[in-house]
This record gives C-alpha cells, structure tokens and sequence, in this order.
C-alpha cells in the first residue's frame, strides 16, 4: 500500500475505534468517530480529484487578479 492509502486505513480505524469507544463508554466519542469517518471520506475525493481543485483554484486566483487589475485602471481613470 503507499502512504496515502496507509492514511486513510488509520484515519478509518481510529474512526471506527472512538465509535465503539462512545457505544460502551462516553456517549461523545461517537460524534468524534463520526466526524473522523466523515473526513476519511472527503480525504479520500479529495485524492481522487486534486487535480480538478488545483486547476480551479488556479483559474479562481487568475480571475480575481484579472478583476483587481480591471478595477485599478477603472478608478484611476
């Protein structure tokens, strides 16, 4: 397995682990596996589609500075 997969099988575990840890002791802990269980998952798309989200960021961050340019030359003219 690499890394990333190792990652996500611990994060899992753990999740899977504060789940029963609140079944039989504090009623917390479930909440805490699943929030832990959640984020494996988002962990897990968010591998899947790094690329998409860095090419969107990109294009997000050439139009915002294309737009702070516009509105420069607008107001000083």
């Amino acid at each position: 397995m690499d890394a990333d997969s190792v990652a996500l099988v611990t994060l899992l575990l753990l999740a899977v682990t504060s789940y029963l840890a609140g079944v039989n002791f504090e009623r917390s802990f479930i909440w805490i596996g699943f929030l832990l269980a959640i984020v494996c998952v988002i962990g897990a798309e968010i591998e899947a589609f790094l690329w998409l989200i860095l090419a969107l960021g990109i294009v997000g961050l050439a139009l915002a500075l294309t737009s702070a340019i516009l509105l420069q030359r607008r107001k000083s003219t």
